[in-house]
Parts: C-alpha cells; sequence; structure tokens
C-alpha cells in the first residue's frame, strides 16, 4: 500500500490538525506531507500515537519486508534495533533505490 493510503487508513479520517496534535508533529509539517510525501519519522510518530507498532507501519507501506520484521533469515531481530536505527537503515535504502 501507499504511504498516503496507510495514513488515511490509520488516521481513520482525522483532520491533519487531530492527527498532528496526537503525534506531536508541527501541523504545518504534517499538512506539507499528507499532501506530499510522508517521511519514515512522520509515519513511526503518527504510528505510535495511533497504538501501531512502527515496524509494523513500515512493512505496511514497503519499507521493510515481513521477513525483515519477524527477524528474517539473517537472525536480526527489528525489536532490538532503536527507532533511530530503523529509521537510517530505511533512509538509506531508500537514497539507494534512486541511485
Amino acid at each position: 500500500m501507499t504511504t498516503n493510503e496507510w495514513y488515511e487508513r490509520t488516521t481513520g479520517g482525522d483532520s491533519v490538525n487531530a492527527v498532528a496534535n496526537k503525534a506531536g508533529i508541527p501541523k504545518s509539517t504534517l499538512w506539507q506531507q499528507a499532501h506530499g510525501t510522508i517521511t519514515t519519522d512522520t509515519v513511526v510518530k503518527i504510528a505510535r500515537a495511533y497504538g501501531i507498532n512502527p515496524a509494523q507501519a513500515l512493512a505496511d507501506i514497503g519499507l521493510i519486508t515481513a521477513g525483515e520484521l519477524a527477524g528474517g533469515s539473517n537472525g536480526l531481530n527489528l525489536t532490538q534495533c532503536t527507532d533511530t536505527e530503523l529509521v537510517r537503515e530505511i533512509e538509506r535504502r531508500l537514497r539507494n533505490r534512486h541511485e
């Protein structure tokens, strides 16, 4: 699913102001992203605010695979990674995908 589809499904039609308040995101930042490209950091904040596992949210939008979410065959357990580590890895992969 796209990030925007995930956003709509997760927030259940809440206004941008309501989502921003709930997730602790500046309203202007969320408004711009909601009408363009939502960053991984924002996805993580919204997921937490709505009681969704941030790693599952990243899998839902296709930034990590179900195997990576479950720990994958390499033995890596994503539940042991910090949020910062997850976001940095996702950003690295996105940069590499577009190069």
